[in-house]
């Protein structure tokens, strides 16, 4: 299948409102849109989180086929749901994940006394995303909250060339370098 998939860096962010090339995972102030739109877990802290219950409900991403078998020759169970009841497929996942020893204790230390669904799982899935690829220490981070210093003279030169350009900070803009919107730019 073809691979158009964004870049992972500062995902985790709060700037960020939309996930997908086609933002058909969104924020929109008064709640997330998703492909599973009245069915989507409540709780969800932010697009990455609601991002993640979907990758693994598509069989040519994670899923698989009906009658796969797994690495041992077993029934692949993951794959039974039908592919429009995505609370089965979360369950499925769940359960699956449930009987690995070493994740009912993590997940009974992060989320205590809870009734966990996959959206638990969709949770630590982000938690672990932001936290090895959200950056917001970096000299861009720091001279665009007004630390002049962060920059050496010739970065301050670079950095007013490329925001002086209406063809780039147009487009690539804020602390997430971009407008979130979507544009055509010639690459199918």
């Amino acid at each position: 299948m073809p691979r158009n998939a964004p870049e992972v860096f500062h995902r985790g962010s709060s700037d960020w409102c939309s996930q997908f090339w086609d933002s058909r995972v969104a924020d929109k102030g008064a709640g997330f849109i998703s492909p599973a739109g009245a069915a989507l877990s409540g709780g969800l802290p932010n697009v990455l989180a609601v991002q993640a219950m979907f990758l693994v409900s598509l069989r040519d991403e994670m899923r698989g086929r009906v009658n796969d078998v797994d690495i041992n020759g077993a029934h692949h169970e993951l794959a039974d749901p039908d592919d429009n009841d995505l609370q089965a497929i979360w369950d499925a996942l769940m359960v699956r994940l449930l009987t690995i020893p070493g994740d009912q204790t993590l997940f009974a230390d992060v989320f205590p006394g809870k009734t966990l669904g996959f959206e638990h799982a969709a949770m630590a899935i982000a938690a672990f995303e932001t936290e090895a690829y959200t950056f917001v220490d970096s000299p861009w981070d720091k001279y665009v909250g007004g630390d002049n210093q962060a920059f050496s003279a010739a970065e301050k030169r670079g950095a007013l060339l490329f925001s002086g350009s209406a063809k780039y900070a147009n487009y690539h803009s804020g602390p997430p370098l971009t407008d979130q919107e979507h544009h055509i730019i010639g690459v199918p």
